[in-house]
């Protein structure tokens, strides 16, 4: 921005630091979380997430009883603080 308005540069760049410093404060990183499915890859990359499930075994394709199992199974071995679904994916889908 500072390059397109040079006028305001400083306003900027003091913003930008307010942000970077409450940025590096946020206590993301090695948060475990399960995925809905395999769609948060940079997501949990930039923010040093820890995916330790994903719900669908493959995007769109609803998960087998045996698979949630498998999915407690981890989750009790390693317990997540979250799960993080996209907004379009309602958590009540229905089939067909």
């Amino acid at each position: 921005m500072a390059q397109v308005d040079p006028t305001n540069g400083g306003l900027y760049n003091a913003r930008y630091q307010d942000f970077a410093k409450r940025w590096e404060a946020a206590p993301l990183r090695g948060v475990p979380i399960v995925v809905h499915h395999k769609a948060f890859t940079y997501l949990e990359n930039w923010l040093g997430l820890e995916e330790v499930a994903q719900l669908e075994p493959k995007p769109c394709v609803k998960p087998t009883s045996a698979h949630l199992v498998e999915v407690l199974d981890q989750l009790k071995q390693q317990p997540a603080k979250t799960i993080v679904r996209t907004p379009y994916n309602s958590p009540r889908r229905r089939s067909g």
